[in-house]
């Protein structure tokens, strides 16, 4: 799945990582976990957290 927001944890190349969405009442994925970071820093802290919840 498309996914255009760049900081959200689950977007890796503008693409969803997540194998089930649900999206809310207000056309929201309930997954989004947005981190505000630096681009240098966004990609290596996204890595980091996707470990984290996958161990």
């Amino acid at each position: 799945m498309k996914c255009d927001h760049e900081y959200r944890i689950y977007n890796k190349d503008f693409k969803c990582l997540l194998e089930k969405v649900t999206i809310n009442e207000h056309s929201i994925c309930d997954s989004s976990i947005v981190i505000l970071l630096s681009k240098e820093f966004l990609k290596s802290e996204k890595e980091r957290q996707l470990h984290e919840l996958e161990g």
